[in-house]
C-alpha cells in the first residue's frame, strides 16, 4: 500500500485530534484538570456519611435582641441575611437565570446550617460565633452588630460590615472586635478567628459532570491563577503562605476573597456534612496578636466569570479566572465578537453559528470546489485504476507507481481532500473553547426542548445507570449521531474507487468514526459547527457531482 495515502490518513486522525490537545495543553489549566479528577471520584462514591458538623461558641448574648434587616437589594443583587450570626443566608445575581428559573442562587447551604461570612473562634475548626446580630441598613451598607460575654464576664463586640456599590459585583467588607476592656476573650491561641465560606458556591447541583459542572479551590500565586485540591484520605488542607485572593470557582460563576491582612493562614475543607453534595468550604485563618481590638478589612467577588466584569476590578487580579490572555484566548474573542454581531440580527446562537459556518463556506468556496472537483475526477478514475491493479496485482510497488503516475497525468492530488476540513478545524477549536468557558452563551437555546443550552452536550435519553458498552457513555445524544450519519455520506463522495487503494477506502471510513467519538460529549454548539460544516461540504461535492454525471 502507498505509504504516502497512509500518511495522509494519519495527518487527517491527527489534526482531529489536535482539538482536544490544543485545549488540554493551552487552555485547561492542568491543576484543575487534576481536582476534577479527584471531584469525579467523590462523584462515584455519592453521599458519604457526615464527617463534619458545625459547633456553637460558649458565648452569651449581652443586651437586648433587636429587630435586624432581613434583606438587601440593588441592580446586581438581593441579599438575604441571618441575625443568627449575622451571615449571608441566600445571595442571588438578579441578571444571571438559574435552569429552573429566577436569579441565579450563590449561597448553596443544603439546609446545613453553615453560610458565608460566618466567623469562628480561634481556628477553621473552632465553633462558631452563631448568636444573636442586630442589623440595621444605611444607604448601601449592610451593619450587623453582637455583644457576647464568655465565661469569665468578659464582654466583647462584633461588628460586621458590608459595603455594597452601584454596578459593582465586589463587596466591601468589614469585621471590627473590641473588648470592653483588656484583651480580646477570643481565639485559641493561635489564631483570633477564622472567616468561612461555603459549604459551597451554587448554583445547587446534584452530580459532577466532567467539565461541565466542577468546583474548583483557586488562588492567585505569583501572577497566576492556581487550582488546588485536598489530600483524598484527608479531605482537609492547610497552607502557610499568604495569597493576594483566594476563593471557589464554578464553570460559570466564582466567589473569590480579598483579605487586606499583613498575614493570614488560609485553609480548605471538603468533609462531608449534612445536606450537602460536595462541600467547598475555605477559610480565612488571622494570627492572634494580642490586641485588644482589631477592624479587618475584605473584599469579596460574587458573580460572573465575565473576562470584562473581572478586568474592570483594577489591582485585584481577577481577569486570571477567565483564561484571559494567550493567542487562543485573543483569537477566541475575535469569534466571539464576529457571533455577537450576527446575534444583533439573529438573536438565536445555534443559528449564528450555522451563519457562520455558511459564511466561512462562501469564503473559502474557490478552494473547496477545486478540491472537491479533484475528488470526484479521481473517483472517475477507477476503470484505468483497476485496469493497473488488474496487471500489476503481484507487484505492489509498480502499482503504487503507476496508480500515483496516473494521479499526476491527469492533474488528480490524492491528498488535497484535507484542505477544507484544515481551514475549518481552528475555528472549530475556537468555537469549541468560547462554548466551554464564555458566560454569555450560558443557557443559550437553539430548539427550545431539544438543544437548550449550546454550551452543554444534548441528549434525547439519558440511560444511566447503564452505560454504551466500551465507551461509558450513559446518554444517547442524537446531534453527533446526525453528524456521523452525514459524515459518512460524505465519505462516500470523496472515496477512492472501489477497486483502487484501499488504504484510502478504510480512512475515508475510518476519520467520521474518529470524529464521532471526539465530538460526542462537546458542547452540542460545537457539534452543530461540525454538522453545518460537513452537510454544506457534502452539497458541494454532490453539486460537482452532478455537473460530471451532466456532460456523461
Amino acid at each position: 500500500m502507498n505509504k504516502k495515502i497512509w500518511l495522509t490518513g494519519a495527518l487527517c486522525i491527527a489534526a482531529i485530534f489536535i482539538t482536544v490537545f490544543v485545549y488540554n495543553n493551552f487552555i485547561m489549566d492542568k491543576d484543575a484538570a487534576e481536582a476534577r479528577r479527584a471531584e469525579e471520584q467523590a462523584a462515584a462514591e455519592a453521599l458519604l456519611p457526615d464527617d463534619y458538623s458545625v459547633r456553637s461558641a460558649d458565648f452569651e448574648p449581652v443586651g437586648e435582641s433587636a429587630a435586624s434587616v432581613q434583606d438587601y437589594s440593588n441592580e446586581l443583587f438581593t441579599v438575604e441575611f441571618s441575625a443568627a450570626g449575622g451571615v449571608v443566608s441566600s445571595l442571588k445575581l438578579n441578571e444571571y437565570e438559574s435552569e429552573t428559573g429566577g436569579p441565579v442562587e450563590l449561597v448553596f447551604s443544603g439546609g446545613s446550617g453553615i453560610y458565608p461570612f460566618s466567623l469562628y473562634d480561634g481556628g477553621y475548626e473552632s465553633p462558631v460565633i452563631d448568636g444573636h446580630f442586630n442589623g440595621i441598613r444605611s444607604g448601601d451598607d449592610v451593619i450587623f452588630t453582637g455583644r457576647f460575654a464568655d465565661e469569665n464576664g468578659s464582654i466583647f463586640e462584633i461588628r460586621k460590615v458590608w459595603s455594597f456599590k452601584p454596578r459593582s459585583y465586589l463587596i466591601g467588607f468589614r469585621i471590627e472586635i473590641e473588648a470592653s476592656g483588656g484583651d480580646l476573650p477570643l481565639g485559641d491561641g493561635e489564631f483570633l478567628y477564622s472567616l468561612g465560606f461555603g459549604p459551597q458556591l451554587g448554583p445547587e447541583f446534584d452530580k459532577l459532570d466532567r467539565g461541565y459542572v466542577y468546583r474548583y479551590f483557586c488562588l492567585y500565586d505569583e501572577g497566576e491563577k492556581r487550582n488546588l485540591g485536598t489530600p483524598e484520605e484527608e479531605k482537609i488542607l492547610e497552607l502557610d503562605n499568604t495569597y493576594p485572593w483566594l476563593g471557589i470557582e464554578s464553570r460559570y460563576f466564582t466567589s473569590v476573597t480579598i483579605p487586606e491582612l499583613e498575614s493570614y493562614t488560609p485553609a480548605w475543607d471538603e468533609r462531608n456534612t449534612a445536606g450537602i453534595f460536595k462541600r467547598n468550604a475555605f477559610f480565612i485563618q488571622r494570627p492572634d496578636d494580642g490586641i485588644g481590638s482589631v477592624s479587618d478589612q475584605y473584599y469579596v467577588y460574587f458573580g460572573p466569570k465575565d473576562a470584562e466584569i473581572l478586568g474592570s476590578l483594577d489591582g485585584f487580579e481577577l481577569g486570571v479566572l477567565t483564561g484571559d490572555g494567550g493567542v487562543v484566548a485573543i483569537l477566541s474573542k475575535i469569534m466571539k465578537t464576529v457571533l455577537g454581531m450576527l446575534y444583533r440580527f439573529i438573536p438565536n446562537y445555534g443559528l449564528d453559528i450555522i451563519l457562520f459556518v455558511l459564511i466561512i463556506q462562501l469564503i473559502i468556496f474557490p478552494v473547496s470546489r477545486r478540491t472537491y472537483d479533484n475528488a470526484i475526477r479521481m473517483q472517475l478514475l477507477g476503470p484505468e485504476i483497476a485496469d493497473i491493479k488488474k496487471r500489476l496485482k503481484y507487484n505492489d510497488r509498480k502499482m503504487n507507481e503507476e496508480t500515483m503516475n496516473l494521479f499526476k497525468e491527469k492533474g488528480v492530488k490524492p491528498r488535497s481532500s484535507m484542505l477544507p476540513f484544515i481551514i475549518h478545524l481552528p475555528f472549530f477549536i475556537l468555537t469549541y473553547v468560547i462554548l466551554l468557558t464564555d458566560i454569555d452563551f450560558r443557557l443559550a437555546t437553539f430548539i427550545p426542548g431539544w438543544i437548550n443550552d449550546i454550551a452543554s452536550p444534548e441528549y434525547i435519553l439519558d440511560i444511566a445507570p447503564a452505560q454504551i458498552p466500551v465507551t461509558a457513555w450513559d446518554k444517547i445524544r442524537l446531534l453527533p449521531i446526525i453528524a456521523l450519519a452525514v459524515s459518512l455520506l460524505q465519505s462516500r463522495y470523496i472515496q477512492a474507487p472501489a477497486d483502487s487503494i484501499r488504504s484510502m477506502r478504510i480512512m475515508s471510513y475510518l476519520v467520521p468514526v474518529v470524529m464521532f467519538i471526539v465530538i460526542y460529549n462537546m458542547p452540542s454548539g460545537a457539534v452543530l459547527f461540525w454538522l453545518t460544516m460537513t452537510a454544506t461540504n457534502l452539497l458541494i461535492q454532490w453539486r460537482i457531482k452532478a455537473r460530471y454525471a451532466d456532460k456523461k
